[in-house]
Parts: structure tokens; C-alpha cells; sequence
């Protein structure tokens, strides 16, 4: 894991279909006082569902004298993909492209009267 701000943090993958677990150290916390760790994640671009996860906190001594504050849960929310940006033609794009059109056709069908004019030449 890259960009972690105020402690450790390691990525483990056992299995990419099932979990991802996130390490973060920090150094001792006396009581009273917190940390904070900020980091970049990212998720595979299968994720399609919200899903509810956790932290939970574990001390090496396990010395922690209240560990009813050791576990947060929260649910990571999938948002809508962003719309895809599709390039249209402006409208004197389209108006040129309309005229070039008009152009073809009324030269083709001065081409197909010139054949038929010829052949009746002949």
C-alpha cells in the first residue's frame, strides 16, 4: 500500500476473489490519546455491491484497559460509474457534414445521368 500518512500500512492478498486485509502500525498510544493513519485504496473495478467490513484493534500484550473501543464497523459504498464521455459533432460540424453528403450525391447523380446520356450516344 502506497501513501500511508501517520503509520505503517501493508496490504495482504490471500485470495483477491475473497479478502483483502489491511496491517497498519503504530507506535505506542498512551492512553487517552489517538492516532491517525490516512492511505490511498483502491478497488477492483468488479466491486458492484456496498459492503459492510470493520476495524478491529489488536495489542501485542494485550494490555488495552478498554476494549470496548477497539472495533468500528462501517459499509464501503460503491458508487455509479461515471458516464462515459462520447464525442458528438458540433452543429457546424454536422451542418458541414450534412452539406459534404449533399455534395456526393447530387455529384453521383450528375455522374449516373452522364453515363446514361453517353450510352444513349452510342
Amino acid at each position: 500500500m502506497t501513501n500511508a500518512v501517520g503509520c505503517r500500512a501493508d496490504e495482504i492478498v490471500p485470495d483477491p476473489v475473497v479478502s483483502v486485509w489491511f496491517v497498519f502500525d503504530f507506535e505506542e498510544i498512551p492512553a487517552g490519546q489517538s492516532r491517525s493513519c490516512t492511505f490511498d485504496i483502491e478497488f477492483y473495478p468488479s466491486t458492484q455491491e456496498d459492503f459492510p467490513t470493520g476495524w478491529q484493534v489488536f495489542t501485542p500484550n494485550d494490555d488495552d484497559s478498554d476494549p470496548s473501543n477497539d472495533r468500528v464497523d462501517y459499509v464501503f459504498q460503491v458508487a455509479s460509474p461515471a458516464a462515459a464521455n462520447v464525442r458528438t459533432l458540433s452543429w457546424l460540424g454536422a451542418s458541414l457534414l450534412g452539406v459534404l453528403l449533399l455534395m456526393i450525391a447530387a455529384l453521383n447523380e450528375r455522374s449516373a445521368r452522364d453515363a446514361a446520356a453517353q450510352r444513349d450516344n452510342y
